[in-house]
């Protein structure tokens, strides 16, 4: 199955409360048993150059991240087109 995730709030420099429950997400995602089975694509804002320095943790190879295309709408629009 393929699954997207918006994780623009995880990979944040400064982390309040949904940056952190989102990041902790993630991390508890990778190890869930049958994560395996999935790809997950995990968009990041297209500032975030180095996005995956920004997370404590490694990311399985089938965590890829993706960078967002259009920030505006890009749930409600381009996420499904991804998909």
């Amino acid at each position: 199955m393929q699954i997207g995730i918006d994780a623009s709030r995880a990979v944040r420099g400064t982390r309040t409360g949904t940056e952190h429950y989102s990041a902790n997400l993630l991390r508890e995602l990778t190890h869930t048993p049958g994560a395996q089975a999935h790809r997950f694509s995990c968009y990041v804002n297209s500032e975030e150059r180095d996005a995956r320095a920004l997370f404590d943790f490694d990311l399985p190879a089938n965590f890829r991240l993706r960078s967002i295309p259009f920030p505006r709408l890009w749930t409600h629009v381009r996420l499904s087109a991804e998909m």
